[in-house]
């Protein structure tokens, strides 16, 4: 069962996806990274439609 912050974080990345994908972007994938200043996290790619 999830916790209350981690249904926040997915309904707010929901939101930002959404909104990435109004504005014209379209999803490319997913992946785990490591990053010095985030540790691994899950990073989500758009690339902008012309």
């Amino acid at each position: 069962m999830r916790n209350a912050n981690e249904n926040r974080s997915s309904d707010t990345r929901g939101f930002a996806h959404r909104l990435y994908e109004r504005l014209g972007f379209e999803y490319r994938g997913k992946q785990h990274l490591f990053a010095e200043n985030t540790g691994w996290t899950d990073f989500y790619f758009f690339e902008y439609k012309q």
